[in-house]
């Protein structure tokens, strides 16, 4: 029975730091700073997140599940607005980069793509309080870059 035990708790260790790898950066690669994340975005948006579901994959990305978010925006910091209020994603899961997409949340997006696709390492983030202190800061941030 230890042995057993012993395997399972090997085995998920090994899938969680597979997992944790994936969606890392390589040791020799520093973070992207904010500057940098705001240069390479098309569009930074201030929005909230109304409506979530489940959709097909558009032509030649693959077979693997996506979710589309309608947005009300909040606060438009760079580029236009997405068509339709519309972001798209990977149904959230460990080590494939993606952030939930929850209806009543708030979100800072990083888009730069023409899907329109939201991932963590562009700089998106989800925010149940927006008007915490750690997402304020980040829009202080982010409101002296689009000024410059």
């Amino acid at each position: 029975m230890r042995y057993r035990m012993a395997f399972y708790v090997a085995s998920f260790l090994f899938v969680a730091a597979a997992n944790a790898w994936a969606c890392s950066l390589s040791p020799d690669t520093p973070e992207p700073t904010a500057k940098e994340r705001f240069d390479r975005a098309r569009t930074i948006l201030v929005a909230r997140m109304t409506k979530v579901e489940k959709i097909e994959a558009p032509e030649g990305f693959g077979n693997f599940p996506l979710v589309e978010g309608t947005l009300q925006p909040i606060e438009l910091l760079k580029g236009e607005l997405p068509a339709g209020n519309k972001v798209r994603g990977p149904v959230y899961g460990p080590g494939n980069c993606s952030i939930p997409f929850i209806a009543g949340w708030d979100y800072i997006l990083y888009l730069d793509g023409e899907y329109n696709f939201v991932l963590w390492p562009s700089g998106s983030e989800a925010y149940f309080n927006i008007e915490g202190k750690e997402p304020q800061e980040a829009l202080a941030e982010l409101r002296a870059l689009a000024k410059q």
